[in-house]
C-alpha cells in the first residue's frame, strides 16, 4: 500500500478526490475529471443514442453511461469518508482500538454505532459500513445544551423541591419505625437466647446423667478387673519370696498357700462385657426432632431421656463400607449410605457430598491417572464420576448388588464384581467382557501392577484369577488382536494375510501407529515394522511395568515407574526428559503428547501449566518457561507435521474451550487463541496439520487451524461441520488417520467417519510449494472451504499471486486489492512488512522496516494508520522526516478545521519549517533509494547464483 496521500489522489488531476464517482469497471475518479473525459469521448465516438460512451482512464475499457451521464454514477462513500477524515482532526487523542492495538479510534461507524480505527474500516470487519466523523457529530449536537436548559422551568424546580421535602418526612417516619423494630428484634432474640441457653444446660445435664449411668455400668467391672490385676502382680512378687525361703518347712507351707491363691485367681470368672449404646444420639435427635420445632414452641420442647442398652456391635454406628484416597493424597473419598463424600484433609476446606445411588453404596475406587471415581451399590448399578461429582456414566441395573469395583493401574480399564459376575469395562463405562463364574458374590477386586491380571475375593471362600486378553489395535489396513497372554495375531484386511507374533513374557502394553507396532512385556520391548512382521527389534527394559506408549513418525515414548524415555524405531535411546515435580504414575494419553520434535506434558500439581520439552535433547524448549493457560487444562495434542518452528499445540481446558498456540517462542509470548467451544474430544491428522473434534453436537474439522494466526476472519470458512447425533452421547475421537476418523461411541461401538481427502492433498501440495497443482485442485473441487484454506496458506507462505487468486475465488475483493498493492512495493522488506499488517501485526511490520533501514516507510505506516505519536517518536529517534510528520499532521488538522493541542507536536512545530516541495522531494528520494537498494540486492543474488 502506497502512502495515504497517493491512495487519495485522482489519477487524472493528481489532486485529492473531489466528489469521487465509481465507474462500472470499479475504478474511481473525480466527478469533474470524468465530465471532462466524457466530453472528449463524445466528440470522437459514435454510440447508441440512449447510452453515453466513456473510456476508463485507468484500464482503457469502454463503458456505457446512462443518459444523465456522470451524475448517475454511484458515489464512492467509503473513499469520501476517508478523505473527510484525512481533512479533519479531533481535539483530543482518541482511544486505541482493542482489535488493533495502538490504532486510534477516530471514525464512527453508523451501522454498528461504535468508534472504529482505520484498519477496521479498510480490511477489518467494518469494511463497507456507513461512517461519520467525530467533528460532524459534534457540530450537529452543539445547539442541544441550550434547548435542554430551556426545558428546566421554575415550576419544575418547585415540584421537585416539594417532592423532596415529602420524601424527607416519609424517610424520617420510616426510620423511626425501623428503630422501633430493631428494639423489638433485640428483645425477641434476647428471649430466644435465654431459652436456648436454658435448653442447652438441660441437654448437657441429661448427657451428664447418661454419663453417670454409663459409669455405674462400667466402673464396677473396671474395679473388679483392677483387683484381679493387683492380685496377679502380688502373686508374682510372692513367688520370688517363696523361692528365697531356705527352711523346708516354711517353703512347703508357702508353696501350698501360693498354689491355692493361683488356683483361686485362675478360676475367678471374668466380667461379662456387653456392648452398650446411647439412645437417642444427640446429632440425629436434633436433626430429626428439633429441626421442625417452631420458635413459639421452643420453651415447651422436651429434652430427651437417654437410655443405655446393650446391642450387637454391628449397628452401633452408620456404616462406611469403602474408602479411597485422592490421586494427590490430599482428600479422602468414602461412602455414607447412599451418599459419596469427598473430604479434604485441610481443616478449612469445603466437603463435597452428593447422592450417588438409590441404594447403599458398597464400594468405591479413585484412579490416580485419569482422576475418575468409580462406585457401585445395592441399587445394582455401577457409575463413573469425575472429581467434581459430575456423573459421566451410569450402567443398566444388574440382577444383584454391585459388591466390588476396581480401577486398573493405568486408568484405561476397570473391573466390576457382583453375585456370580465379573465384568471388564472401559474407562468411559461400556463393557468389554462379562464372565459368570460360580463364586458367589465377589467382595474385593485387586489388579496386578502391570494391569494385565485381576484377582477377586469370593463369597464361597475361593479366590478367582483372570487375565485380560483379546485387546485390539488397528491402523490403516492392519488389525492386531491379543489372542493369548503371550500371543498376538496380525491380520491384513486387504489380502486376509495373517501373521502370529509370539513373546517370551506376557504382553503389558502395545501401540500401533505410523507403520510400527510397539509391544512391551514385563522385561522387554519389541518394535515391529508393518513391512516386515518376522524380524522385530528387541531391547531390554529397565522397569518392566510400562504404563503408556505414545508414537510419532520418527520415534516413540515409553512411560514407566522410573521415568520417561524416548526411543527411535531402531531401538536407540534418544533422550530421557525430566521436568519439575515429575510423577510418571499419573500420566496418560490426554495429558502427554508427542511429535517429531516436541514433547508436551501437563503438570499435575498445577493443571494450568504445560511443560514443553525438546524431544531430541530432553531439555525444556527455549528459555525453559512452561506454557501457562488461564484455566485448568484437560487435554493436550501436538500437530504431527511441518517444521519445528511452526509446531502448534491444541488444548482443551476445564470449560471445554479449544485453544491453539505456537510451541516455539521468538522473543515474545505466543498468543493462545480460542478456535472452538464445547469441544469434548480432539485429534490431529497423522499426515497433515488438520484438526478434528467433537464440538457440542457437531463433528468439526479445522482444515487449516493456522488460519487463526494468518487471517482470523477467514477461520470459519476453513472449517467443515456435520451433525454428530449419529455418534450418540459423549463420543470419543480415537485417531485421525488418512481421511478416516475413528470414533468410539458411548456404548463401546467403533464407528468411522470419512473426511474429504482434498484438504490433506492441498496440505501436501503447499508443503512441496506446488502452487499450480494447489490451484488446479481447488478449481477441480469447486469448494469454498478449500479456496479459503489455500488463501490462508498462501499468505502464510508469502505467495501473493496464489493468495490473490484464492481470495478472489471466495469474494474477498478488498483483500485482493490490498495484495495487489503489496505486489507493487519496490522491496522485499516492504512487502514483508505489509504482509504483517495484513495479519494485524503492526509492531512486527514496524520492526521489519526498521531492521531493513527503511525508516521513512516505518514512519509512513503510522501516518497512514493515524498513529501520530508513534510516527513523531520514530522521526525524532532517527532524526529524519520530522517535517514530514508535522506536515501530514498539519494537513490533517487543516482538513478537519482543528487546532493542534498535542504538546509534543506544538514543541517541534516551533523549530521545524514545513515545506511541501522539500518534503515531496525527500519522499521521492526515499522511494528511489529503496528501489535502488532492492535492485542491487537482486543483482547480488543473481551474481551469487551464477557463480554457483
Amino acid at each position: 500500500m502506497e502512502s495515504l496521500e497517493e491512495d487519495l489522489t485522482c489519477s487524472v488531476c493528481y489532486s485529492l478526490f473531489s466528489d469521487p464517482r465509481v465507474l462500472p469497471c470499479s475504478h474511481t475518479f473525480c466527478k469533474g475529471c470524468l465530465e471532462n473525459v466524457l466530453q472528449v469521448s463524445v466528440n470522437f465516438s459514435i454510440w447508441r443514442p440512449l447510452r453515453t460512451p466513456l473510456k476508463c482512464p485507468h484500464c482503457r475499457n469502454m463503458v456505457e453511461l446512462p443518459p444523465t451521464g456522470v451524475e448517475a454514477l454511484p458515489t464512492n462513500v467509503s473513499l469520501r469518508a476517508i478523505i473527510e477524515k484525512f481533512q479533519r482532526d479531533d481535539q483530543s487523542k482518541p482511544p486505541s482500538c482493542q482489535e488493533h492495538p495502538k490504532q486510534p479510534l477516530n471514525v464512527y461507524c453508523l451501522q454498528d454505532r461504535q468508534l472504529i480505527c482505520g484498519v477496521c474500516l479498510t480490511i477489518g470487519r467494518h469494511r463497507g459500513h456507513a461512517i461519520d466523523d467525530l467533528q460532524a457529530a459534534f457540530m450537529k449536537e452543539q445547539e442541544a445544551p441550550g434547548t435542554l436548559v430551556e426545558q428546566l422551568t421554575d415550576k419544575r424546580w418547585a415540584e421537585v423541591s416539594l417532592l423532596a421535602e415529602k420524601l424527607e418526612q416519609q424517610k424520617a417516619g420510616c426510620e423511626n419505625l425501623i428503630r422501633q423494630d430493631k428494639e423489638s428484634v433485640v428483645l425477641y432474640f434476647e428471649k430466644i437466647k435465654r431459652t436456648l441457653a436454658q435448653k442447652e444446660r438441660e441437654f448437657l445435664a441429661a448427657l451428664d446423667d447418661a454419663g453417670a449411668k454409663l459409669s455405674s455400668e462400667y466402673d464396677p467391672l473396671l474395679e473388679t478387673l483392677k483387683d484381679m490385676k493387683e492380685e496377679q502382680l502380688e502373686l508374682m512378687s510372692y513367688s520370688a519370696a517363696v523361692e528365697e525361703e531356705d527352711s523346708p518347712l516354711l517353703f512347703l507351707e508357702k508353696v501350698h498357700i501360693f498354689r491355692e491363691r493361683v488356683a483361686a485367681l485362675s478360676k475367678a470368672p471374668l466380667p461379662v462385657v456387653k456392648p452398650l449404646y446411647i439412645y437417642p444420639r444427640a446429632g440425629e435427635y436434633l436433626k430429626h426432632k428439633w429441626s421442625g420445632i417452631t420458635l413459639g414452641n421452643l420453651e415447651n420442647t422436651h429434652i430427651p431421656k437417654y437410655r443405655i442398652n446393650s446391642i450387637n456391635c454391628s449397628v452401633l454406628w452408620s456404616s462406611v463400607y469403602s474408602v479411597a484416597w485422592a490421586p494427590d493424597s490430599d482428600k479422602i473419598l468414602y461412602t455414607l449410605g447412599k451418599q459419596l463424600v469427598i473430604k479434604p484433609l485441610q481443616p478449612s476446606a469445603k466437603v463435597l457430598q452428593w447422592k450417588a445411588h438409590d441404594g447403599v453404596i458398597l464400594k468405591v475406587d479413585w484412579n490416580s491417572v485419569n482422576d475418575l471415581i468409580l462406585s457401585g451399590g445395592e441399587d445394582c448399578k455401577y457409575k463413573v464420576w469425575d472429581s467434581y461429582g459430575h456423573l459421566l456414566y451410569c450402567s443398566a441395573s444388574h440382577d444383584y448388588p454391585i459388591t466390588s469395583v476396581a480401577w486398573a493401574p493405568d486408568g484405561e480399564l476397570f473391573a466390576v464384581g457382583s453375585f456370580n459376575t465379573l465384568r471388564l469395562c472401559d474407562k468411559t463405562g461400556w463393557s468389554y467382557a462379562l464372565e459368570k463364574p460360580n463364586t458367589g458374590s465377589i467382595f474385593n477386586i485387586a489388579w496386578s501392577v502391570d494391569g494385565t491380571q485381576v484377582a477377586g475375593a469370593c463369597g464361597n471362600g475361593h479366590v478367582i484369577f483372570a487375565h485380560v486378553i483379546e485387546q485390539r489395535w488397528s491402523w490403516k489396513n492392519f488389525e492386531i488382536i491379543l489372542t493369548k497372554r503371550r500371543t498376538m495375531q496380525v491380520r491384513n484386511v486387504q489380502n486376509d494375510a495373517v501373521d502370529v507374533l509370539e513373546f517370551r513374557d506376557r504382553v503389558i502394553k502395545a501401540s500401533l501407529s505410523f507403520g510400527h507396532l510397539v509391544v512391551t512385556t514385563s522385561l522387554q520391548c519389541y518394535v515391529y515394522s508393518a513391512k516386515n512382521w518376522n524380524t522385530p527389534l528387541i531391547f531390554d527394559l529397565k522397569e518392566g511395568t510400562v504404563s503408556l506408549i505414545l508414537q510419532a513418525e520418527r520415534h516413540f515414548l515409553l512411560v514407566d515407574g522410573a521415568g520417561i524415555y524416548l526411543f527411535s524405531y531402531e531401538g536407540r535411546l534418544i533422550s530421557a526428559p525430566k521436568f519439575p515435580g515429575m510423577r510418571t504414575d499419573i500420566l496418560n494419553a490426554q495429558t502427554v503428547s508427542l511429535s517429531n520434535d516436541t514433547i508436551a506434558i501437563r503438570d499435575k500439581a498445577d493443571e494450568k501449566v504445560i511443560f514443553l520439552i525438546d524431544a531430541l535433547s530432553g531439555k525444556p524448549l527455549g528459555d525453559g518457561k512452561p506454557l501457562v493457560h488461564k484455566m485448568e487444562v484437560m487435554e493436550v495434542a501436538l500437530d504431527q507435521c511441518g517444521i519445528p518452528n511452526e509446531r502448534k499445540i491444541a488444548l482443551i481446558d476445564k470449560n471445554r474451550d479449544l485453544y491453539l498456540t505456537c510451541v516455539r517462542r521468538f522473543g515474545r509470548e505466543p498468543p493462545i487463541n480460542k478456535i472452538g467451544t464445547m469441544v469434548h474430544s480432539m485429534a490431529w491428522n497423522d499426515t497433515a496439520n488438520i484438526l478434528c473434534g467433537i464440538q457440542d453436537n457437531h463433528f468439526t474439522v479445522w482444515c487449516y487451524p493456522n488460519t487463526e494466526f494468518v487471517d482470523k476472519d477467514l477461520l470459519p470458512k476453513t472449517m467443515c461441520m456435520k451433525d454428530a447425533s449419529e455418534f450418540s452421547r459423549n463420543p470419543q475421537v480415537l485417531n485421525y488417520v488418512g481421511n478416516q476418523v475413528a470414533i468410539r461411541r458411548a456404548d463401546g461401538s467403533l464407528v468411522y467417519s470419512c473426511v474429504s481427502p482434498y484438504p490433506a492433498i492441498l496440505h501436501e501440495y503447499v508443503t512441496a510449494s506446488r502452487w499450480d497443482d494447489a490451484l488446479r485442485l481447488c478449481r477441480f473441487a469447486k469448494d469454498q472451504t478449500l479456496w479459503a484454506c489455500l488463501a490462508a496458506m498462501a499468505i502464510a507462505s508469502k505467495e501473493l499471486t496464489t493468495a490473490e487468486i484464492a481470495y478472489a475465488a471466495i469474494g474477498e475483493i478488498d483483500k485482493v486489492q490490498y495484495i495487489n498493492s503489496i505486489k507493487e512495493l519496490p522491496s522485499k522488506e516492504s512487502s514483508l512488512a505489509y504482509m504483517m499488517l495484513f495479519s494485524g501485526n503492526v509492531q512486527e511490520a514496524e520492526g521489519i522496516l526498521l531492521q531493513a533501514g527503511l525508516i521513512y516507510q516505518a514512519i509512513q505506516v503510522h501516518i497512514n494508520l493515524y498513529n501520530w505519536d508513534r510516527a513523531l517518536e520514530l522521526a525524532v529517534k532517527y532524526k529524519t522526516h520530522v517535517d514530514t510528520v508535522l506536515a501530514y499532521r498539519q494537513k490533517y488538522l487543516e482538513d478537519f478545521a482543528k487546532k493542534e493541542t498535542n504538546k509534543r507536536f506544538l514543541q517541534y512545530s516551533e523549530g521545524v519549517e514545513v515545506d511541501w516541495e522539500k518534503i515531496q522531494a525527500k519522499i521521492d528520494m526515499e522511494i528511489a533509494k529503496e528501489r535502488e537498494k532492492a535492485a542491487s540486492s537482486s543483482a547480488v543474488r543473481s551474481s551469487m547464483s551464477s557463480h554457483r
